[in-house]
């Protein structure tokens, strides 16, 4: 399945595509931090026959070199039925945007 990865991460260097690249990302990934929880809070998820769509937000907490670190992530997962078994087609991570006001559309700073 990797053969198929595209992975846009948020760091500058991290574009990657094909099984090689997509393997270096996620062993560098686990060799700089250990993730020790995951907190889950809100989720919704919506199948339409053989397809769905799964969103939900997390903390992911991080041990980074001794130091702790608290992760908050919006994770959306595109799925299909495939041979009795979900298979993913598509999976989307990424921090909320600090720099946007509660109840505006875009960022004002």
């Amino acid at each position: 399945m990797m053969e198929w990865w595209v992975v846009l991460p948020t760091g500058e260097d991290e574009l990657c595509a094909g099984q090689d690249q997509v393997r270096e990302l996620f062993q560098r990934n686990f060799a700089e931090a250990t993730a020790h929880r995951f907190e889950w809070h809100w989720t919704q998820g919506t199948v339409r026959g053989d397809t769905g769509v799964i969103a939900t937000t997390l903390t992911i907490y991080v041990d980074i070199g001794g130091a702790q670190l608290q992760v908050p992530l919006r994770w959306t997962v595109a799925c299909k039925r495939h041979q009795q078994r979900w298979v993913w087609l598509h999976r989307h991570a990424s921090s909320a945007a600090g720099s946007q006001d509660e109840g505006t559309a875009y960022p004002t700073n």
